[in-house]
């Protein structure tokens, strides 16, 4: 055998392989392709040119159906009014206590086209540990999904509202939320009574998509590997 000199072999070009490291920055030495954008700027580009593809697929009844832009936008818009009516402003924090799911990701987005934070928390963790990060994020919102994430979350004074994907019990709803400012809404009916007309849809993406693009938007937990887990 002997080496093969007889073909050119093309330079891999990516940010990724010219990345470098200074100190603990690491960046790519190769240009940004294009400008940066808000979360918002993405949503309605993308709702703009494929409002009928598929945005992704979501499980119902055993099956994944598929979500079209138009649709998903149209919940992020619901969903972030609802968060808005509820009081929460830019830099705020919104914390999510569940299963992946495509309601995470409607709340994701709304929530960034605030310019509020998301705060996703690992549904697994251990009641201590998952009052821990609750109350280390501070939430305006919380989001739970069902019996087993509510029992073990923490309800902060400061909290604005609770937001329920599954059906819970509304007397141990009541009593989780004693102390608090909180209301408690199922996520079904946010979408529902926030939905937007034409109108009110353009205005709430137009400001969304407004949002400068490095204004924080996510406060991710780490596997805590190397002690107590940092936001």
């Amino acid at each position: 055998m002997r080496p093969d000199t007889g073909s050119a072999r093309s330079a891999v070009t990516s940010h990724a392989a010219d990345a470098v490291r200074d100190g603990t920055l690491i960046y790519s030495r190769r240009a940004p392709v294009g400008s940066p954008e808000s979360v918002g700027a993405l949503l309605a580009r993308n709702a703009a040119r494929w409002p009928t593809s598929p945005a992704f697929a979501a499980r119902q009844d055993g099956a994944f159906q598929p979500v079209s832009w138009e649709a998903f936008c149209a919940d992020v818009v619901a969903f972030g009014r609802f968060l808005e009516a509820a009081g929460v402003r830019p830099g705020a924090r919104v914390v999510l206590v569940a299963p992946n799911g495509a309601e995470a990701l409607v709340a994701e987005f709304a929530t960034m086209c605030l310019g509020a934070i998301w705060v996703p928390i690992y549904s697994g963790y251990a009641l201590e540990q998952t009052r821990d990060l609750i109350l280390q994020a501070d939430p305006a919102v919380l989001i739970v999904s069902g019996v087993r994430q509510f029992e073990k979350a923490a309800y902060p004074p400061d909290l604005l509202a609770l937001v329920t994907l599954d059906v819970l019990d509304p007397a141990a709803v009541a009593a989780a939320l004693q102390g608090t400012r909180a209301t408690p809404t199922a996520f079904a009916d946010a979408l529902r009574g926030y939905a937007a007309d034409a109108s009110a849809s353009e205005h709430f993406v137009r400001r969304a998509a407004a949002i400068d693009p490095h204004t924080p938007c996510l406060m991710m937990f780490t596997s805590g590997t190397s002690g107590k887990l940092k936001g």
